[in-house]
């Protein structure tokens, strides 16, 4: 009872405390109490109530600081969006202005250091030691400071250099708090939600015919969370990680966590979802797993996570650079800021509501909010039929792709080049070919931004939710077929053509620069003083973030003087600079943005039926609407008068009709087909045939102005994929089966097949293929047969 009434007294003393925060405050008592092995009983107690204290006081200064340091950033961006031509979707996503002070650039940026930090100094042979899984248990003991292969020791001291890089690079954006410092030292989990809720990687599909029935899931999902539990445990340092002895409460925390990662709210300890619930937000966003060591936490990856080291790395570095770059602009939260600078935007130039809506999506997509599938089947079966969708249509995708080059020119050509010597360049370096000193010293400073993981293929579709096996087979198809190095040359020319043509003006002063150079370097906010600075430090003969390096710590005071703390300087001037580059890599290769999928999935997420069936209507799709948004109307916008619109646009016609001659040409001669003719069209067949040669990159939506196609199977057309055709011919093929009609089913059986297979699609081959099926391929006017008859 004595003890009853103190507790009592205590909490109505300190009544801004709830119990459950004095009951975790107990707990970080008696817990560091436990920790002095020179102490005991009472005099232990007194020290760890000290030492918790004097804890909670640091605790309340950083708390302090970092709300200091939100003020000030929410400022600064309420600051741009009052007095800037731009509105709250150019913070959001990187549209045409404010180009270099966007989350997505902000969280690319962060992606670089990081990248830099972990994979730039590594060398081949130790890539290749990481890349192989064998080698991943040498590498967990090598962290543990174990007796290890010298490769694997080289390995552990560059990963733990990273953590040394990546922890302070959180600290000071916000991200973490510097009391945290020491209690992330681990690479983080990264849990693959179909993998806990089936039971694990080694359960497999064992464990899920347990439970095949549909009433059956529950069970299922319940005997999964007691296994996933009961794995995890069995690695965690638990005192460590939750501050208590007491297994109840341990099973409690679990519990929330597998319920949160099984339904996608977030990945281990939750956020708020209440976008102004600020203290929320600080009570959940600070505990951390603690392993017992490297080698529990790879047991932990191997069974429900990405399964290698490698890959474990990769998600840490990727989520790590999305919470920098995210604190870095918006503070530690970014949905309450979000909402403050909607209202300002409001109060500037009021927007619809479905503006805001398409907006948040943007938003959610940035901060990787509408990756998870809710269920990881659905999520799973509609990325690989995508997935074989893609390799069924894109046997000669290469060929198709050669008028890229012309789109490339156009965009190095609004930076003041010349746009058929820029053509010209692009073409003798197809392929990566020929690479001289400055397109490796290109390759080397811009590694990550040319070795976009999955980039040839997340161009097409949303396939990030592909179980292992298809993953691989679309990865190596891809690469037989030329399309990755195909896209890599191509991010190399372009940006090796803005570093050449900045370098070449290097010794002109920024009002002598071209005005098509200088309006560029505008967007991207660099000033005078910043291109004075710059010009003056090109390495190789180009101009590159190399520059922003070379900078002196002496030269960024001289420049910035007081106006901003010394790690943004360098970081600010290396950020404009890399968002020049980044944004040519993205117009290089046409890889859908977070406005274009905002656009194309409205919000929804993978793994739902409404989610996967926008992703497959929308296959193929984005690359059209990318293409319009980014070639054709930020072409077109920076062109600012007549006579500049009209030699963008001619040149891109005359540099696009005889690129798409030249691929049409090649992909029919693949297909066993001569070229047609344009004497046997009819008038509209011409207009139809001209529009593609003009403009082959925007596809189905031609088909809309085309009087032969606007009937009542319009709307089918615009909307197909070869993931909705498979689909639809399923079905077909079980309308067949139910009235027994063998011919239809084999038709339908072909149709499934052509859907997600390369089977009339592969060069040279597939016209025998068809010869072998008894089917003929369509001839267009005046076009022969060569072989495959």
């Amino acid at each position: 009872m004595k003890n009853q009434h103190c507790f009592d007294a205590a909490s109505a003393t300190l009544t801004h405390f709830s119990k459950e925060e004095l009951q975790d405050y107990v707990n970080e008592v008696l817990t560091k109490a436990k920790s002095y092995d020179e102490l005991r009983s009472q005099r232990a107690v007194s020290k760890a109530i000290e030492d918790v204290n004097q804890e909670k006081l640091q605790s309340f200064f950083e708390d302090a600081v970092v709300t200091q340091n939100n003020i000030q950033k929410f400022d600064a961006l309420a600051d741009t969006l009052k007095n800037k031509h731009i509105d709250l979707r150019s913070i959001v996503a990187q549209r045409y202005t404010n180009l270099a002070n966007n989350l997505p650039v902000h969280q690319k940026s962060a992606q670089q250091r990081l990248f830099k930090a972990l994979f730039q100094s590594m060398s081949d042979e130790e890539l290749g030691f990481l890349l192989n899984k064998d080698n991943d248990i040498s590498i967990a003991r090598a962290l543990d400071g174990k007796a290890a292969p010298e490769l694997a020791q080289k390995l552990a001291k560059q990963i733990k250099n990273y953590i040394e890089v990546r922890n302070p690079e959180l600290i000071i954006s916000n991200a973490l708090r510097l009391r945290e410092v020491n209690k992330d030292r681990f690479i983080r989990a990264i849990h693959d939600q179909g993998l806990i809720i089936q039971g694990g990687r080694s359960a497999g599909n064992r464990f899920r015919n347990l439970f095949k029935k549909a009433d059956e899931k529950a069970a299922l999902l319940k005997s999964s969370k007691q296994r996933w539990i009961t794995f995890i445990k069995s690695n965690l340092d638990l005192e460590k990680t939750f501050s208590t002895n007491n297994a109840l409460e341990i099973d409690k925390h679990l519990s929330r966590i597998f319920d949160n990662i099984t339904t996608g709210k977030s990945e281990i300890f939750t956020r708020s979802v209440v976008a102004n619930d600020r203290e929320a937000v600080q009570k959940k966003a600070h505990m951390f797993f603690y392993w017992k060591d490297h080698e529990s936490f790879l047991n932990y990856s191997r069974e429900y996570g990405k399964g290698n080291l490698f890959q474990a790395l990769v998600g840490d570095l990727n989520g790590s650079a999305n919470r920098i770059g995210t604190a870095e602009l918006l503070g530690d939260s970014p949905l309450s800021s979000y909402n403050d600078l909607r209202k300002i935007q409001q109060e500037k130039d009021p927007k619809s509501g479905l503006w805001f809506n398409n907006t948040e999506n943007m938003l959610k997509q940035a901060l990787q909010q509408d990756q998870t599938a809710v269920s990881p089947t659905l999520g799973a079966f509609g990325a690989n039929i995508r997935s074989l969708g893609a390799i069924a249509r894109l046997s000669t995708i290469v060929l198709r792709s050669l008028p890229d080059a012309s789109y490339m020119a156009s965009f190095a050509q609004r930076w003041g080049n010349q746009y058929f010597k820029s053509l010209a360049y692009t073409l003798s370096h197809t392929f990566d070919a020929f690479a001289d000193e400055e397109r490796k010293f290109i390759a080397k400073q811009f590694k990550l931004l040319a070795d976009s993981h999955l980039g040839y293929m997340a161009r097409f579709s949303d396939l990030s939710n592909g179980t292992e096996l298809i993953h691989k087979v679309t990865t190596s198809f891809f690469r037989a077929n030329l399309l990755e190095s195909f896209d890599k040359g191509n991010r190399h020319s372009l940006m090796h053509i803005v570093a050449k043509g900045l370098y070449e003006q290097r010794n002109h002063s920024w009002n002598a620069l071209k005005t098509e150079t200088r309006f560029q370097l505008e967007k991207y906010g660099l000033t005078k003083k910043e291109w004075d600075l710059l010009r003056t430090k090109n390495q190789q003969k180009l101009f590159t973030t190399a520059n922003v390096d070379a900078v002196t710590d002496e030269e960024l005071k001289t420049l910035y003087g007081e106006t901003k703390p010394f790690y943004d300087m360098r970081n600010d001037l290396h950020r404009k600079v890399y968002s020049i580059f980044s944004t040519a890599a993205d117009n290089a290769v046409l890889v859908p943005d977070i406005w274009t999928k905002a656009f194309m999935y409205y919000g929804t997420r993978p793994g739902t039926i409404t989610g996967e069936a926008l992703r497959m209507v929308m296959q193929f799709k984005g690359f059209a609407i990318n293409f319009a948004d980014k070639i054709l109307i930020h072409g077109y916008q920076d062109a600012r008068n007549t006579q500049m619109r009209l030699r963008w646009g001619l040149a891109l016609v005359a540099g696009t009709l005889p690129l798409s001659y030249l691929s049409n040409y090649f992909d029919n001669l693949a297909h066993g087909k001569s070229m047609p003719l344009f004497s046997h069209m009819n008038r509209q067949e011409k207009i139809d045939y001209a529009m593609d040669l003009v403009q082959p990159n925007l596809g189905i939506f031609i088909q809309v102005f085309d009087p032969k196609h606007q009937d009542k199977n319009l709307l089918q057309n615009l909307f197909s994929s070869p993931s909705v055709n498979f689909l639809s011919s399923v079905a077909a093929l079980g309308s067949s089966a139910v009235t027994l009609n063998p011919k239809k089913a084999a038709k339908n059986i072909k149709n499934m097949a052509k859907n997600i297979a390369p089977i009339d699609t592969l060069p040279v081959i597939g016209p025998y293929f068809n010869q072998l099926l008894g089917e003929q391929s369509y001839l267009e006017p005046g076009q022969k047969r060569y072989y495959g008859k």
